[in-house]
């Protein structure tokens, strides 16, 4: 085997190097960013609630129930905030541990596909992914469903090699992906082995996976749970399959649509800036290795996997950015299998990225490009300083990065490239958590939350009218009623399905306008919240503004 650094162990040293950079990036201040709304603050909300309520099998948001996902994610956070506090980083400890999971079933996959020293690499290369450290970063489903699902094809794939074990548990960790994000879960982990079994030679004891006692081991661990929720909440199951899966996969009613490229640039810019070695080597490829690539082989099995991974969601009408990381783990492996020929392809693996880091760089550095950027992301006039900053951090480091590829490919250095491209997104979150924390601040409760307590003190009592700052139960620690004629404004498409009847049965998290009124006359209100330029009338008076939410109180003297 050509090692891309020189010698094995240079090859693990770098590798190792790169990993733990890696590491770095994933866990640097995730202590210090608030919670950002909507994702992060509505799911550690229903986390927090669940554990209050002691009740670890139906989610709750706001008081009601939150079925528009499985309770094993929510669970996974409540336990790590009631071991570790209520903290931020104990609200994003599960993704990190689902990311180095995710990692360490990656590494044995590759292990057993092109061995140890080339699954080393693409770990390497999933550890330094933008968007694989963003989603370790924060308080959302999409790396534990990563986790599960990688688990899964690696278990499938060892049952293929004749391990009696290996199938039996693929369908028990498919069930848990089920339990964290729903049938999705069980759709991508067979799409997913399938293709991988499929595109080696030969595709034997495939339908061994497929027994049906290893089917009915998947329902005896999902089916308890979905029961359970059903008898709770009466309609759950036809929800959660139609509404929730069927109608998200095949209508546009959810507002997530695209075109059947969303995840080109996805892709580019999730795996960046391995990506561009892969975009060379695609560039440069010759016929004889397009043919390599088309006989059986793990390489073969890895880009259909991948491949049918991206298509399913490409083809969903249903369409954000992290749906894809599932094959995030599989493109990762085949990178850093490709880079042993690093030191063979310097066009692809030292010329490619180089001048595309300079040409990035220089653009960046330029200020029209970066107002053109600053325009394009549509963000508060409060925050373009702070992005521009970020654009110009990203650039200069880019084109320091670039500069010294071009130096090693001069000095005939190829190979190390591999490390100084690991080291890219590391530098781009060091210097970046600055200004991403006034966007993080922009966009969280945490502010507000502390502004509300400065005005009326812990036990402050709060409404908001026809908004909702996602986040503010979670940093209140209770729930905040929201004055709503539609549900819209909690962003649950269960609640708002659900609404009229939730509000019927009294909870005491959604009121009427009417029940404001009442409330406001009687005194039992300290601060009004609204959104925007809206005036709520009933005599308040402004109180401050936090962000884009403005705060009101009674006129009264000594309010």
């Amino acid at each position: 085997m050509t090692a891309p650094l020189g010698r094995d162990g240079a090859t693990r040293a770098f590798a190792w190097m790169v990993i733990l950079l890696g590491l770095f990036a994933v866990v640097y201040g995730i202590q210090r960013v608030p919670l950002i709304d909507p994702d992060e603050g509505r799911n550690a909300e229903v986390a927090r609630e669940m554990r209050e309520a002691g009740d670890w099998i139906t989610p709750r948001f706001h008081g009601m129930p939150y079925l528009d996902k499985p309770a094993l994610y929510f669970d996974a956070v409540g336990l790590s905030c009631a071991i570790f506090g209520g903290g931020e980083a104990a609200c994003r400890l599960p993704s990190v541990l689902f990311a180095l999971g995710t990692a360490a079933a990656t590494f044995l996959l590759g292990a057993g596909l092109f061995g140890r020293a080339r699954a080393l690499l693409g770990i390497a290369v999933l550890a330094t992914a933008p968007l694989f450290v963003g989603f370790a970063r924060v308080v959302i489903f999409d790396m534990a469903l990563t986790f599960f699902v990688t688990t899964s094809i690696l278990l499938a794939e060892e049952g293929r090699k004749g391990r009696p074990w290996g199938f039996p548990l693929a369908w028990v960790a498919t069930a848990l992906a089920v339990l964290t994000k729903g049938p999705i879960g069980l759709l991508l982990p067979v799409l997913g082995t399938t293709a991988l079994s499929l595109g080696q030679e030969p595709p034997r004891r495939l339908r061994r996976y497929f027994h049906p006692l290893h089917i009915a081991l998947f329902f005896a661990v999902a089916l308890p749970w979905v029961v359970e929720v059903e008898i709770r909440n009466p309609g759950f199951l036809r929800y959660a399959l139609f509404v929730e899966t069927f109608e998200r996969l095949t209508r546009p009613s959810f507002q997530r649509t695209g075109s059947v490229f969303y995840y080109v640039p996805v892709l580019l810019l999730g795996l960046f800036p391995w990506s561009l070695p892969a975009l060379g080597g695609i560039a440069t490829s010759r016929l004889r290795s397009i043919r390599r690539l088309a006989r059986p082989s793990p390489e073969l099995g890895l880009i259909l996997a991948a491949g049918i991974i991206v298509l399913f969601f490409s083809l969903s009408t249903s369409k954000l950015g992290g749906y894809v990381l599932p094959a995030f783990p599989l493109v990762a492996l085949l990178i850093g299998n490709e880079s042993v020929r690093a030191k063979d392809r310097p066009g692809s693996w030292v010329w490619t990225p180089g001048v595309a880091l300079l040409l990035i760089g220089t653009l960046l550095l330029r200020g029209s490009v970066r107002s053109a950027i600053a325009d394009g992301l549509h963000q508060p006039l409060a925050l373009r300083a702070a992005v521009e900053m970020l654009l110009i951090r990203i650039g200069a480091w880019s084109l320091a990065i670039g500069v010294l590829i071009a130096g090693l490919g001069l000095f005939r250095r190829n190979a190390a490239v591999f490390a100084l491209l690991g080291m890219w997104l590391p530098g781009v979150v060091l210097l970046g958590l600055g200004p991403a924390m006034l966007y993080a601040e922009e966009n969280s409760s945490r502010a507000l939350s502390s502004e509300l307590r400065r005005l009326a003190g812990d036990e402050a009592r709060v409404a908001a009218l026809h908004c909702f700052p996602i986040g503010v139960d979670y940093y209140m620690g209770r729930v905040v009623p929201v004055v709503s004629e539609t549900g819209q404004e909690l962003t649950s498409n269960y609640i708002a399905r659900n609404f009229e009847e939730l509000r019927v049965n009294g909870t005491q998290g959604l009121w009427s306008p009417l029940e404001l009124e009442s409330r406001l006359a009687r005194g039992e209100i300290d601060i009004l919240i609204t959104r925007g330029n809206i005036e709520p009338g009933f005599g308040l008076r402004p109180a401050g503004r936090v962000g884009g939410y403005r705060l009101w109180r009674e006129s009264s003297p000594g309010k």
